[in-house]
């Protein structure tokens, strides 16, 4: 056992795209795409462990620590920079018809896990598994819940907050698990400072878990004007703030929110 920061990315409505789109040409891109992204895990010294179809897991850790906060740090850089990478190739393939626009969801979450070989004598595997590991998987499923691109858990915000800019999503209690945790946006490094409605979302938020919602209310309108777009998350708090207000949560609710996909 050991501790670790595990990796999720997934292409969203992969397999939509497979029974559209010509095997030869979404192989070619998949390996495009697969070179950046695995890249970024290589750049910052995280282990490729293995594809799960068009999904990505990588560790930090296992072989190799430098440090759980050092690791956290290189794993959420990694996400930044799949990020961006994708955006890049995106642009690139815009003038490629054989090329279709992707969007993923990453999930990046520290703790303790499993690390050894597993699998059958004729075919054995290094790997990591435990809590840790579903977590972040279900991080990054997560993401399409909450409109996002990337999710962390807890406890990389908390290793890593001196270098990131996070936005709180929300508590939530992912399936399979009976405690909630507290989930973040990842808005970027902290080369800018962080936007002035971030504060007063946060704000907000604490209003919200107060049973305040009135209040929260007024403050998350007042961090969406600041936004200047439309923004989910603060749609979301208004539409549960709007719902509360009418039939008050029970008296042990804790603000958290149950996901009841995986």
């Amino acid at each position: 056992k050991q501790p670790v920061t595990v990796l999720f990315s997934d292409i969203r409505g992969f397999t939509t795209m497979t029974e559209s789109s010509d095997a030869d040409k979404l192989v070619a891109q998949l390996n495009e795409y697969f070179s950046d992204m695995v890249g970024s895990v290589l750049q910052h010294n995280g282990t490729l462990q293995k594809f799960i179809g068009d999904a990505i897991m990588a560790v930090w850790g296992d072989t190799f620590s430098a440090g759980i906060e050092t690791d956290a740090r290189r794993a959420v850089t990694s996400a930044l920079q799949m990020r961006t990478a994708l955006t890049k190739l995106n642009t690139g393939w815009k003038e490629n018809a054989d090329r279709t626009k992707l969007s993923i969801g990453i999930g990046v979450n520290h703790g303790e896990v499993i690390v050894g070989n597993v699998g059958h004598p004729q075919r054995m595997e290094f790997t990591v598994l435990g809590d840790g590991v579903n977590l972040a998987a279900r991080l990054e499923s997560a993401t399409k819940q909450f409109h996002t691109d990337i999710l962390v858990g807890e406890a990389v915000e908390k290793l890593t907050r001196e270098h990131f800019i996070y936005r709180t999503v929300d508590l939530l209690t992912v399936k399979g698990k009976t405690k909630p945790v507290e989930v973040f946006g990842l808005l970027s490094d902290r080369t800018q400072p962080p936007s002035a409605w971030l504060a007063i979302y946060h704000e907000a938020v604490k209003l919200y878990r107060a049973r305040k919602f009135s209040e929260a209310v007024a403050r998350f309108e007042a961090a969406r004007q600041q936004i200047g777009s439309e923004d989910f998350l603060c749609e979301m708090y208004l539409s549960r703030c709007a719902a509360y207000e009418l039939s008050p949560p029970p008296a042990n609710w804790d603000g958290s929110f149950t996901l009841a996909e995986k």
